[in-house]
């Protein structure tokens, strides 16, 4: 045996023997990970509180009638208010809320009954897998909520695709289906439908995007973003520099020509505001004493497109 052979024999059986121990790291790390950061009882993105319904009953109901309603369901009554009049019921666990809550609303004697939902000072997805996304248990990430969900910002996903339609053989990825799309690009087939035969980029633009705060799934980082699927990788997650290339430059054009349209789209509505004050200038069709107030509106509309004053 050469030393070379002898080398990379070794190496061999180094990796088979320390490949088990780098798994079981791994996955002690994740657990420890999750035990250690933990998620806060606030985090728990209960919907509604465990098991456990609002009811107010109509002043003709008599406590033998509630009683009786408590019955023939199995609830238990836990808490009742003066003030609102609700009284707080538990559910068996064995049952649905919304079920029970359906049920009661049938009553007559029931004015409503709903589930005892949680609320929060600061927007937190119902998503129930949200709880286990631990990298969205950040401060930063739950503050820029409060801010912006990321409304028209388009993201461009440069990946194997997305799961955004139904049709041509793929379907659309159950949580994207309220996630907002426009048209990409194919690069690696050259057709306009950037569908996904590999899932990488699904999860992704899941990561990104995906549906949130409905009751299904997990959450994104920016939900109410635009993401445009621009396939660059194949099924086997490989692409060429050519084709990623061409996909940058493409998604540059792309961008000059959304410019353009917003810059169109503010100064149709400069020339809107500017037609209709002037309309109201001439024909006097404002107060007298905002004709003045107008033309100073009007000035600097026109100053601030660029037109020549008047």
């Amino acid at each position: 045996m050469t030393y070379q052979s002898w080398v990379k024999g070794i190496s061999i059986q180094s990796c088979l023997f320390f490949l088990p121990v780098i798994i079981l790291f791994q996955f002690i790390f994740c657990i420890s990970a999750t035990w250690a950061w933990g998620v806060p009882s606030s985090m728990q993105n209960q919907v509604y509180a465990y098991q456990e319904i609002v009811v107010r009953y109509r002043t003709e109901a008599s406590l033998t009638d509630i009683g009786s309603t408590y019955s023939r369901f199995g609830l238990n009554e836990v808490g009742y208010s003066p003030y609102s009049g609700l009284r707080r019921v538990r559910v068996p666990s064995s049952t649905s809320i919304y079920t029970i809550s359906a049920n009661l609303n049938q009553n007559p004697l029931v004015d409503f009954a709903e589930p005892n939902y949680i609320r929060t000072a600061n927007f937190l997805p119902n998503d129930p897998l949200y709880k286990y996304q631990w990298h969205l248990n950040n401060p930063m990430i739950q503050q820029s909520w409060d801010i912006s969900l990321g409304s028209n910002v388009i993201i461009a996903v440069f990946d194997t695709g997305i799961a955004y339609r139904n049709g041509g053989g793929f379907a659309l990825a159950p949580d994207l289906a309220e996630t907002n799309f426009m048209p990409g690009y194919d690069f690696v087939n050259d057709d306009s439908y950037p569908d996904d035969d590999n899932r990488h980029g699904t999860h992704i633009a899941g990561i990104i995007a995906q549906s949130t705060n409905n009751l299904y799934g997990g959450s994104g980082v920016a939900p109410d973003c635009i993401l445009m699927p621009v396939k660059v990788l194949d099924e086997s997650g490989a692409g060429s520099v050519a084709d990623i290339v061409d996909a940058v430059r493409w998604q540059d054009s792309k961008n000059e020509e959304l410019e353009e349209l917003k810059k169109k789209d503010i100064e149709d509505k400069h020339l809107w505001i500017e037609e209709l004050l002037e309309d109201m200038i001439t024909y006097d069709l404002s107060p007298s004493n905002s004709v003045d107030e107008a033309r100073v509106i009007l000035r600097e509309l026109k100053t601030l497109g660029g037109s020549s004053d008047f």
